[in-house]
């Protein structure tokens, strides 16, 4: 899983701290004009060793006598001062061992975000950092509600809203956490660029995780929107449905043909992709089309010569083209007809041989006499023969005729590459 940065506790954590000055006071009256923090006489004389040991390297010394002004603390002032001092200690000792365990801080930072006397403005460096520790101990609930409080309290951290959305995916708030990075996927996007295209493949991987089809399908879209490059439609497809038991559904031969029809307009078919391609259309009855993927693949080297399959499969396309009656004929059998039976199967025989000015009215012919149960994939195909043919408008009103759960999905695959086909 792509992780996001949890940030290492800043050298500049509490950075005001170091200019806390614990100091008696002149007089009284000063004290009063000066309005400012009260500390008892009790922890002065024990803070001011203190801090004369927080300006130098020897933490023995430090840990002793921020020990004793800590003890010594009695106003909320005073434990303020020395929770700061506290801070300063452990800051020094993680130069010396930057691996040491930094939560040893939360009973600390736990104190400062109670005292009245923290500002507003600090408390919310404080419950970053408080969540980041419970993180770490997995306390995942803890910590987003520390992160929460950050948020609300303006702490200004870029990462903030990616660090809560990785909490939430951790703590297996799988809907929540895909929610949180869409959102900060959008956020990149309203300004002309997409994100990082690792946030796509995130939220992808998530949802793939934990089987939400729907969830999945749509995050295949957004990271095909954003990044449309040839490996990434192909391994995007092979995710739908060409990974066996790992796929998100189950294809039919159908289905397989039109899907592949999209992988080689994307040029991402692999040898083994023209192989079991040029197979199914043979299987389909589709001969012309096997032909021309099996010499597209050997011209393009996919396919090697030596490639025993591609050359059975191209010698069944080659007896099943011989055997083909003519189209012309069917076309004019199909166009009397009273179904439309007999017009899309002969259209589906010259979309396979790339006729698509011969294709298109005939789907449109089979449709208007009725296809019964196959209207969506007549539709598809319709779109298909559109889209390859230039008529993108005439392309996206076909596909959106589509309305089986799985014919859909191939058809919003479609209608995608019409916008973004592979770019390189």
């Amino acid at each position: 899983m792509t992780q996001f940065p949890k940030l290492a506790l800043a050298a500049a954590l509490l950075a005001g701290a170091g200019g806390l000055i614990v100091a008696a006071p002149a007089d009284a009256k000063k004290e009063e004009k000066a309005a400012g923090p009260s500390y008892s006489p009790e922890f002065i004389k024990v803070a001011q060793p203190a801090q004369a040991a927080l300006k130098g390297t020897d933490v023995a010394a430090m840990q002793s006598t921020v020990a004793a002004a800590e003890a010594a603390a009695k106003t909320d002032d005073d434990r303020y001062a020395a929770a700061h001092m506290r801070v300063q200690v452990v800051q020094t000792s993680l130069k010396a061992n930057p691996q040491a365990d930094q939560s040893v801080l939360a009973p600390t930072l736990q104190a400062l975000v109670a005292n009245p006397k923290t500002p507003q403005t600090e408390k919310g460096q404080l419950y970053f950092f408080l969540g980041q520790f419970a993180s770490q101990k997995r306390d995942y609930r803890t910590a987003l509600t520390d992160y929460g409080q950050a948020r609300d309290l303006g702490y200004s951290e870029p990462q903030l809203p990616l660090i809560i959305m990785q909490t939430k995916m951790d703590s297996g708030d799988v809907v929540g956490g895909t929610a949180d990075l869409g959102k900060v996927i959008d956020a990149a996007e309203a300004t002309g660029k997409p994100a990082p295209e690792s946030y796509y493949r995130l939220g992808l991987s998530q949802v793939v995780k934990a089987k939400n089809k729907p969830q999945a399908v749509q995050w295949l879209k957004r990271w095909l929107s954003a990044y449309p490059t040839s490996k990434n439609w192909h391994d995007a497809l092979y995710i739908y449905g060409f990974n066996g038991k790992e796929s998100l559904t189950t294809l039919d031969k159908g289905q397989t043909v039109d899907m592949f029809r999209l992988v080689r307009q994307n040029k991402a078919l692999d040898q083994f992709g023209y192989e079991e391609y040029a197979q199914k259309v043979v299987d389909s009855g589709l001969p012309d089309e096997a032909k021309t993927v099996i010499a597209e693949g050997r011209a393009n080297g996919k396919l090697p010569a030596s490639d025993a399959n591609a050359t059975a499969i191209n010698a069944d396309a080659a007896k099943g083209i011989a055997s083909e009656g003519s189209l012309s004929a069917l076309a004019s059998k199909a166009n009397g007809s009273p179904t439309g039976a007999l017009a899309s199967q002969t259209a589906d025989a010259y979309l396979g041989r790339g006729d698509y000015a011969a294709a298109i009215p005939l789907y449109r012919t089979a449709l208007s006499k009725g296809v019964g149960a196959r209207a969506d994939e007549v539709n598809t195909h319709l779109g298909i023969a559109l889209a390859l043919s230039g008529d993108k408008a005439g392309a996206r009103t076909a596909f959106a005729a589509v309305s089986g759960p799985i014919r859909a999905d191939i058809a919003g695959f479609w209608t995608l590459w019409l916008d973004h086909p592979a770019t390189a």
